[in-house]
């Protein structure tokens, strides 16, 4: 029987890994593979991630052998100063993932600190120094190495201590600004009061960008993803915020009654940023293209396993067209492993400027969104075939 490829956004759900932007396969044939030091310091040296080893790059897994001496050898060659020059994994950071397939080791990689970086393998950071993008790990530059170094010797100024200053100080609703205040206070009434401050900060960054999720308001607030996993689903229980999506996918918007006066009068609730029109059409029935127009544009990829790519690519150009679509979104329609959808279009279209990505400083997001170019819209992509004459 032919494997399944897995879906790692389960695997993550599993493990409660939420705040994890970046994910990487390896083969665990043969223990620990020698590339998996380049990724870790990779990942390490840019928004951290999530490495699975014992799956295939094609995402079938193909299991870990003996998982216990996997592990010790992993710790053996974190904790040697040879292999690399820190380590930044805990306990926590390392669990086996039970699979019908085989054992998966998943190793949790955390963004190196500013000090801690650059983080490299070898004893020399000129030469075993790597960071990622969305092809994968390369090799950074002297350029790159002299930089990670000096930002980790300069004392940035965010970090440096005002004597007789505390947090008490700082009132950081008087940054906010008045009219998202006063938006806000018309919607809620008198309630608006009782919310405490990290509770209107979530709320006026609501308002001011259509939409929050947990990855966000962590950049925010500064508190644990588990925290603001709590502070947003108890502002749902308050009819405060309203949730779109669920487990990593899920978003919160403010509980606008289809208020077309608020949007017309909100720059931001535009074609660009707003995840309540186009971006959002498997899940509403009120966009201009509806789930069931999605399923007809998707029908011949759900109907011909064995497609032809030039035929694929075009199925997701129209899909992406004029509205923003996440690569599970994308999956589901064409009905295609995800991660195997993103190596083999979604990546490469990127590069070769046929989608633009939401978030593109952090190009490996597990929930990475695409939408078509301007070059594509401009361009209408047509699948449709001419009727006879």
């Amino acid at each position: 029987m032919k494997r399944q490829p897995i879906e790692p956004e389960d695997i993550l759900l599993r493990l409660d890994w939420t705040e994890d932007d970046d994910l990487e396969f390896k083969s665990g044939k043969g223990g620990v593979p020698g590339s998996l030091w380049e990724t870790y310091s990779a990942i390490a040296n840019t928004h951290g991630g999530v490495i699975l080893l014992g799956v295939e790059d094609d995402g079938t897994v193909s299991g870990v052998e003996k998982p216990e001496r996997v592990k010790k050898s992993l710790w053996d060659s974190l904790n040697n100063r040879n292999k690399v020059n820190t380590n930044l994994l805990t306990e926590g950071d390392v669990a086996e993932v039970a699979h019908p397939d085989g054992t998966i080791v998943a190793i949790r990689v955390p963004r190196a600190s500013r000090g801690q970086r650059p983080v490299f393998i070898g004893q020399n950071p000129l030469t075993g120094t790597y960071r990622r993008n969305y092809e994968g790990d390369y090799h950074c530059s002297e350029k790159e190495v002299a930089r990670m170094l000096s930002d980790g010797s300069e004392s940035p100024f965010d970090s440096q201590i005002l004597e007789h200053f505390t947090i008490d100080d700082l009132d950081s609703v008087s940054l906010i600004p008045e009219e998202s205040l006063e938006r806000l206070q018309a919607l809620f009434g008198p309630s608006f009061s009782q919310f405490d401050q990290n509770e209107v900060q979530v709320l006026v960054t609501a308002d001011i960008e259509s939409e929050v999720d947990n990855y966000r308001i962590r950049q925010i607030c500064n508190i644990h993803a588990a925290d603001v996993t709590r502070l947003l689903q108890g502002l749902v229980a308050k009819d405060a915020l309203v949730r779109d999506g669920h487990g990593r996918w899920s978003r919160y918007r403010l509980p606008y009654a289809v208020d077309s006066e608020h949007t017309g009068e909100k720059s931001l609730h535009n074609d660009s940023k707003s995840t309540h029109k186009a971006g959002h059409s498997l899940h509403k029935t009120d966009d201009s293209l509806h789930n069931e127009e999605l399923l007809v544009i998707a029908e011949p990829a759900r109907t011909q396993q064995r497609l032809n790519p030039a035929e694929m690519e075009s199925i997701l150009l129209a899909l992406c067209k004029g509205r923003w679509m996440t690569r599970h979104e994308l999956s589901l329609l064409v009905e295609r492993n995800s991660e195997s959808l993103r190596q083999r279009f979604l990546n490469p279209m990127v590069a070769h400027g046929l989608l633009q990505l939401r978030y593109p400083d952090k190009r490996n997001r597990v929930d990475q969104a695409y939408t078509a170019t301007r070059l594509v819209t401009e361009n209408a992509v047509s699948l449709t075939k001419p009727e006879p004459k």
